[in-house]
């Protein structure tokens, strides 16, 4: 689900808060928790299956409703996907990663379950996030 998805990223972010000494860590969350928000108007397309069309409404009911926020609030959010859309800063980065890395746990889950496969390898992974290899592995995915 979108909700399971974006706290996994959010405790992952936590977990790696001191891999990052240089990252805004709290920046990192909070583009965690609203990375889908779109979704909450449109439902829960899987990335393969999603095209511009559906990315173009996603886009446009998550603005339209931004839009009608605190003015405080609606400029904190624009920033926030501006800076997510560029991908520029290592905050940007960190949060692609770590929104790439989980749905691919996520997935490897759904496999596992779905053909009653082991699902160690799975726990391996996310083992990683509590292992001293966290940044190795995120300045391959960065």
């Amino acid at each position: 689900s979108v909700a399971e998805h974006s706290w996994m990223m959010t405790l992952m972010a936590f977990f790696m808060k001191n891999e990052f000494p240089d990252a805004d860590i709290n920046k990192i969350i909070q583009m965690c928790i609203i990375h889908d928000l779109g979704e909450c108007f449109t439902g829960d397309i899987p990335t393969f299956r999603k095209t511009k069309e559906h990315e173009d409404t996603e886009e446009h009911l998550l603005n339209a409703w931004i839009d009608t926020l605190p003015e405080a609030t609606k400029k904190e959010m624009k920033d926030l996907y501006k800076e997510m859309a560029e991908k520029q800063t290592i905050e940007a980065k960190i949060y692609k990663a770590i929104d790439s890395l989980e749905a691919l746990i996520q997935a490897a889950q759904g496999e596992s379950e779905g053909s009653g496969e082991d699902a160690a390898p799975v726990l391996q992974v996310q083992a990683a996030f509590t292992s001293q290899n966290q940044s190795g592995l995120f300045q391959i995915l960065v």
